[in-house]
């Protein structure tokens, strides 16, 4: 949780990125939902959830650093990789892991604050399913122009910081 909160902060003080308010999201709804886990004490759920977006980090950050040498290819191929093993933990599994979320009604005091941690996990899955498809653009403007520039980490010059 401590690297999320850590995470909005410097999201919100940062220089502003083409994908601001995505990540803002994220970061924010990621704290509701370790906060809802240490309330209701639903370390498990918490845990499988941390662990299914973790595994596609690896492949996050990889890409990252080999994206700036002049290995097109082997970025490339990790990207590939990196796309399918998103596809299968981010969006597969994170969404059975809402079904069984669902399915089970673990106790989380009401019924509203089941249906919020629900909202919030959909709202993770919803962001991961865009998130993919910037993936294929991306992978589509690889295949057509050759280029391998990371959009998302470019700084908006038309944004004025409040």
């Amino acid at each position: 949780m401590g690297y999320h909160v850590g995470s909005l902060i410097n999201h919100g003080i940062g220089a502003r990125r083409t994908d601001f308010l995505e990540m803002a999201l994220h970061h924010s709804v990621s704290v509701f939902l370790y906060g809802g886990s240490y309330l209701y004490n639903a370390w498990e759920i918490a845990g499988v959830i941390a662990l299914i977006h973790d595994i596609a980090d690896i492949t996050t950050s990889m890409i990252k650093v080999i994206a700036e040498t002049d290995y097109k290819y082997t970025t490339v191929g990790i990207f590939l990789f990196h796309m399918g093993l998103w596809g299968y933990t981010r969006n597969y599994g994170l969404y059975h892991a809402i079904c069984k979320i669902w399915e089970a009604q673990p106790d989380f005091g009401t019924a509203f604050n089941l249906q919020m941690y629900v909202f919030l996990l959909s709202c993770l899955l919803l962001l991961h399913y865009w998130w993919y498809y910037l993936f294929i653009k991306h992978l589509w403007k690889f295949i057509k122009k050759g280029s391998t520039e990371n959009t998302m980490d470019k700084v908006q010059t038309d944004v004025k910081k409040v």
